[in-house]
C-alpha cells in the first residue's frame, strides 16, 4: 500500500479545512483529485475517495463537477498544460539532440512528481474533444519544433517521438513499479538509454549526422 507523504497529508488538511471556512470549490475537488491521483494512482481514483478526502458526502462532489469522467478529463487538461511549460522551461537556450535530452529529463521529473497528472495525458485525446486535443499538441509542439530543427521528415518525427516518449515512459512505470532496486544509479541508467537514442536520431538528421550529442545547459 502506498503511504501519503508529509506534504500530502498537509494538503489534506488544507483543503479540508479550506471547505469549512470559505466553501469549497469546484478548484478545490480538482486540487483534492490531484493529490490522490498521485498518491494512489489515477485508476483508484472515485468520488468517494474524493468525498472522504475532502472531509464531505459523495454528493457534494457532484455539486461542484459532473462527475468522475469530468474530473479525469479536467485533470488530463491540466496534465497537458503543465508538461508543456515543463518542456518549454527545460528547452530554454537550447536545441537539436541537447533540447531532446534536457526535454527528456524534464519529462521523466514530471513523470516522478505528478505521477496523477502524467496518468491522466496518456491516453491520446478523442478527435471530438477539441480544447483537450490543444492542450495535448501544445507539448507535442515543442518536440516539433526541435525535430524540425533537425531537418527530420514527418514520418521520422513520429518515430523519434513514439521512441522518447516509450523511453520516459517505460522508465518512469517500471521505477514507480518498484523496478530498478539495486545499488547502480537508476538516473545513469536512464541517461544512457536517452543518450544512445537520441545520438541514432542525431545521426538521422542531415544537420546532425556524426556529430557527438553534448546535452546540459551551459
Amino acid at each position: 500500500m502506498i503511504r501519503q507523504k508529509a506534504s500530502e497529508h498537509s494538503s489534506t488538511q488544507d483543503l479540508k479545512r479550506a471547505s469549512t471556512k470559505k466553501g469549497l470549490g469546484r478548484q478545490q475537488v480538482l486540487e483534492a483529485a490531484r493529490v490522490l491521483s498521485n498518491a494512489q494512482g489515477i485508476e483508484g481514483l472515485s468520488v468517494r475517495a474524493l468525498a472522504d478526502h475532502l472531509g464531505i458526502r459523495p454528493p457534494s462532489v457532484y455539486a461542484h463537477i459532473g462527475g468522475l469522467d469530468e474530473i479525469k478529463r479536467a485533470l488530463a487538461l491540466w496534465g497537458h498544460q503543465a508538461l508543456a511549460e515543463t518542456l518549454r522551461d527545460s528547452a530554454v537556450g537550447l536545441s537539436g539532440p541537447a533540447a531532446l535530452f534536457e526535454m527528456c529529463t524534464a519529462y521523466l521529473r514530471f513523470v516522478r512528481t505528478e505521477p496523477g497528472l502524467y496518468s491522466a495525458t496518456v491516453p491520446t485525446p478523442q478527435p471530438e474533444d477539441v480544447p483537450l486535443r490543444q492542450a495535448a499538441d501544445q507539448w507535442l509542439a515543442v518536440f516539433y519544433k526541435v525535430f524540425a530543427g533537425l531537418s527530420l521528415d514527418e514520418e521520422a518525427q513520429i518515430h523519434a517521438l513514439r521512441g522518447l516518449r516509450s523511453i520516459v515512459h517505460g522508465f518512469g512505470t517500471l521505477e514507480a513499479s518498484g523496478a530498478f532496486r539495486t545499488k547502480y544509479d537508476r538516473d545513469l541508467s536512464f541517461r544512457t538509454v536517452l543518450t544512445t537514442f537520441i545520438q541514432a536520431v542525431a545521426d538521422a538528421s542531415p544537420a546532425h549526422a556524426g556529430a557527438p550529442l553534448q546535452h546540459g545547459k551551459p
